[in-house]
């Protein structure tokens, strides 16, 4: 006989002159429980994304939240580092705006508003740090002054000792695009928008702000509730199998170790191991311990994972066959009044 489908024997003590009675359950196959616990995984996700946005519906209406990205959204817009796409109703990086922007404009058109960028951005330093726009005004000047291609400079001063572009310098392909994608791209990109975050701490608080209450508010908020809502509420309704509803479409019930009624305390001790050690762990450990609990499931013996083997629950395959609450539901159930055996075991044990 199939590995998968051994049999649990629930059997009688021998009596001399009465009837035994038995009810076997066969241990349900690997790949319904895997099938059954993909759909568990896919109902979770739909849950989580659902209440996830729910939460930040919520979040984002909140006074405070509204003054933070307020406040956020006007930097953006003064510091002339991010365009605002009204279609969508947010703020993009200039950088990356122009290089997805489709058609393209030109590339000496794009250069215009790249310089227009950095020049709005040392003006509005200067109207909140005039040190850190100086600093910033120099760090630009010597940024330029430095980059060469082949020995020729890509700025020069002028008589007036302004910094100019070098009219001597050309490149094939494009001179203008070259300037782009080597002197104003990374500089805005690798310089001014972290600059942005440092030198401005109000808008470093906003954004931290905006940052954590995803990461600690709306995120756990919405794996949380949906891993309750698929994998511990459903049981409880289902009380007598304790089935999720991939369990339930597979015909899958949990037993302890007698094959009996999972008790209220002991499926919930398994569901916060699950839920908090298994399930919410996988994300500060990139799926570590999902992966290792998946393994466990599939290699060990029982195919068990880890809270199914510290607490001993067991699956059956409930096609034919109910699970019972105790030994006497099991007499009423065959209208027998004989004493049941506690001696329930898997068939292959000695």
């Amino acid at each position: 006989m199939n590995e998968e489908m051994k049999a649990y024997n629930l059997e009688e003590e021998p009596q001399a002159e009465e009837k035994e009675i038995h009810i076997d359950y066969k241990k349900p196959v690997l790949s319904k429980r895997v099938f059954a616990r993909i759909l568990d995984m896919l109902f979770f996700i739909a849950a989580a994304v659902l209440l996830f946005s729910a939460t930040r519906a919520i979040v984002n209406n909140t006074p405070y939240y509204q003054e933070c990205q307020t406040r956020v959204n006007k930097t953006r817009v003064d510091s002339g580092l991010y365009i605002y796409i009204s279609s969508d109703d947010r703020y993009e990086e200039i950088v990356t705006y122009y290089n997805s922007l489709q058609p393209a404009p030109t590339p000496g058109t794009i250069m215009s508003h790249y310089e227009d960028a950095i020049d709005t951005f040392i003006s509005f330093s200067k109207t909140n740090n005039e040190e850190f726009a100086i600093e910033e005004q120099q760090k630009y000047d010597n940024y330029r002054l430095n980059l060469q291609k082949d020995g020729v400079s890509l700025f020069v001063k002028n008589d007036q000792e302004e910094i100019v572009r070098n009219d001597a310098f050309q490149v094939e392909g494009g001179t203008y695009a070259y300037y782009n994608s080597n002197c104003y791209e990374p500089f805005i990109r690798d310089q001014l928008t972290s600059d942005l975050v440092v030198a401005f701490p109000q808008y470093y608080k906003d954004l931290r702000f905006i940052s954590m209450s995803i990461t600690f508010i709306d995120l756990p908020v919405g794996v949380i509730l949906g891993a309750l809502l698929i994998f511990y509420i459903p049981p409880l309704i289902f009380r007598r199998s304790r089935q999720t509803f991939g369990m339930l479409i597979y015909h899958i019930g949990r037993t302890n170790q007698q094959l009996l009624h999972l008790s209220f305390g002991r499926y919930t001790a398994y569901s916060a191991i699950f839920i908090f050690g298994i399930l919410i762990l996988a994300f500060a450990t990139f799926g570590i311990t999902l992966i290792a609990n998946v393994l466990m499931m599939t290699l060990s013996k029982n195919k068990q994972d880890f809270g199914e083997y510290l607490l001993q629950i067991f699956y059956v395959d409930i096609t034919n066959e109910q699970i019972y609450y105790n030994l006497q539901e099991v007499a009423d159930n065959y209208h027998s009044n004989k004493k049941i055996s506690k001696n329930f075991k898997f068939l292959d044990k000695p």
